[in-house]
């Protein structure tokens, strides 16, 4: 903890094991999206991920929460959190069963939010 009087926060993202099949896309029915298209899906489920982030952030300090997802939500989150532009939405790639966490500290100068790679 970087402040001593720091109110924290953790969040663990777990990125879920290597399904059935390897990597690959899942599904029969998907019709390719326009570029507008991802554009409108990118911003507004960045918009749900921000939300539910700042959800978190509102309830009592102290909590230890654990979250089992998918590689773009972990990516959509961690955009948020670095305040990364949305073009860089997927631009992290994390091994299956992998995990980060987000310590976010309330403290006297404000709020820090830290990313630390546990590994898996």
């Amino acid at each position: 903890m970087r402040f001593p009087d720091a109110e924290v926060t953790t969040l663990d993202l777990l990125r879920h094991g290597e399904p059935v099949g390897g990597r690959m896309l899942r599904g029969t029915t998907d019709h390719p999206l326009s570029e507008l298209g991802w554009q409108q899906m990118q911003s507004a489920f960045d918009a749900r991920v921000g939300a539910a982030w700042q959800e978190l952030l509102a309830e009592p300090p102290g909590r230890h929460v654990l979250v089992v997802c998918h590689l773009f939500v972990t990516n959509a989150l961690l955009h948020q959190v670095l305040e990364q532009p949305l073009s860089r939405l997927l631009a992290f790639d994390l091994p299956y069963a992998a995990t980060c966490r987000i310590r976010h500290e309330r403290h006297a100068r404000g709020d820090t939010s830290l990313v630390e790679w546990i590994g898996r």
